[in-house]
């Protein structure tokens, strides 16, 4: 026999701040991240294709 039980988890008031202060934080991260790692690779992408300046 199956039993179906449901389960009900308490949220306080402060949850919805944290789940907003996480979700601002990630964004965040993976933005200052992002912006590092495009420079990079544009840096590269620049050297590689330049002329080269040899004679």
């Amino acid at each position: 026999m199956i039993r179906a039980v449901l389960h009900f988890a308490y949220l306080d008031p402060n949850m919805g701040s944290l789940v907003i202060q996480s979700l601002v934080g990630i964004i965040a991260g993976v933005g200052l991240f992002g912006r590092r790692a495009l420079r990079g690779f544009a840096v590269h992408l620049r050297t590689l294709f330049s002329k080269s300046k040899e004679k």
